[in-house]
């Protein structure tokens, strides 16, 4: 009896391991299926938050020991830093403020921006800053002159940022601001040093100008064809000083703010006709041609002769220093209410690296540094700034080293 149960009870295992219908267990099967893939999809959910909630963690971290050292970067920075809200009032300072203007932080803070140690500029000159950074929301970048807590005053560089938010509206301002006195008073030294030498020098060298001159054109009895070629490398090495002590005083007058402008009514034909013609025995000597294309439809405009002339003869003199074959052409062309000087010459080119360097000053080509042409760095400088006191502009064209030059200014003909 007991056998015959162990194999009832053995069939009936087997029926429900290997049924020969499957059809009932299919639900339940599916049930499992359904019920593991729900567990392995939220594992990996929960697998996935883990791993951003870690991230967001470190980032958070890293973010808030980036934020500390941002925080004591500007406290400690050596530039004054000063945040204003919307109204210019001044919300937040950092050390420098008390180094510079001798006031407190706390005595900064809730005071409108510059109040305690500014006005001392024109009234136009805080027109303009506000305007430039709370209505076009610019930056305003400027030299200012503002007065220190015991009454001392000070030049500083300053620039001014306004914050915007997604809508382009100012949220607030950030200033920062450093101190330029000693700077200013080093530069102001070094320009009074080279004007008052230059005058000095001016003299003397306009003698022995005068004196080997007349040598030359034998006021003192015959000169001998050697002691003539002597006398003529004197004459030119004295006329290169001449030339340096001029741009050393107009550098001197400019920064300064004393170079002064007589303008009246010229024929600009006439003067680039008498500079060409000073010039012509120069390119002689070089075998090389000097063209110059008259402009006869041009009135007169108003320029300061002395200056202009300065500047032309500085540009035409410079293409016949730098060219070695061919020539230097001259012409002016009329634009509408401008005339265009151009001084175009087939010399050693200017390098694309080089040109935004060529009106700064002290500045020199890559290639003539080596000394092989004589020259201050000087000229192209004070150029720019006599053409720009004009109204004008001036620039300068090549196509590359070895491939010629091009110097243009352009002045505004007057009505």
């Amino acid at each position: 009896m007991e056998i015959v149960w162990k194999l009832k009870i053995g069939n009936l295992i087997i029926k429900l391991m290997f049924p020969k219908d499957w059809s009932p267990f299919i639900p339940f099967f599916i049930t499992i299926y359904l019920l593991l893939l729900l567990v392995f999809v939220a594992l990996l959910i929960i697998l996935s938050l883990a791993k951003r909630l870690e991230k967001e963690r470190k980032i958070n971290a890293i973010a808030q020991f980036d934020l500390k050292k941002f925080k004591l970067a500007v406290a400690n920075a050596s530039d004054q830093i000063i945040i204003a809200d919307r109204g210019g009032v001044i919300i937040y300072a950092n050390k420098a403020l008390e180094a510079t203007t001798g006031y407190a932080v706390e005595e900064a803070i809730g005071t409108k921006t510059g109040k305690l140690w500014g006005g001392l500029m024109p009234a136009e000159y805080y027109k303009k800053l506000w305007k430039t950074i709370a209505k076009d929301k610019k930056t305003f970048s400027s030299e200012i002159k503002n007065r220190r807590k015991n009454g001392q005053e000070y030049f500083a560089k300053i620039n001014i940022d306004p914050i915007l938010d997604e809508d382009r509206r100012v949220q607030f301002f950030v200033a920062v601001e450093r101190d330029i006195t000693r700077e200013k008073e080093l530069d102001q030294a070094k320009s009074d040093f080279i004007s008052i030498a230059s005058h000095q020098l001016r003299t003397p060298l306009t003698v022995i100008k005068g004196y080997v001159s007349m040598i030359l054109e034998g006021s003192f009895g015959q000169v001998a064809s050697q002691q003539k070629e002597q006398l003529t490398k004197v004459y030119e090495a004295n006329e290169r000083l001449i030339n340096l002590v001029q741009d050393l005083l107009d550098v001197s007058r400019i920064e300064s703010g004393k170079m002064q402008f007589v303008f009246t009514p010229n024929d600009l034909n006439t003067l680039v006709a008498s500079v060409v013609e000073e010039l012509k025995t120069t390119a002689d000597s070089k075998k090389l041609y000097l063209k110059f294309q008259t402009l006869k439809t041009l009135p007169k405009i108003k320029i300061d002769p002395e200056k202009l002339r300065q500047v032309i003869m500085n540009l035409i003199d410079n293409a016949i220093k730098y060219t070695v074959a061919g020539g230097v052409e001259i012409s002016l062309v009329k634009r509408e209410n401008k005339v265009r000087f151009i001084v175009a010459d087939t010399g050693m080119g200017i390098k694309g690296e080089d040109m935004p360097q060529l009106f700064k000053k002290y500045s020199r080509g890559s290639k003539i540094n080596d000394k092989s042409v004589s020259g201050t760095g000087l000229g192209l400088y004070v150029g720019k700034i006599i053409v720009e006191a004009h109204g004008g502009k001036i620039w300068a064209e090549s196509e590359g080293e070895g491939k010629g030059s091009k110097f243009c200014f352009e002045l505004p003909i007057s009505k």
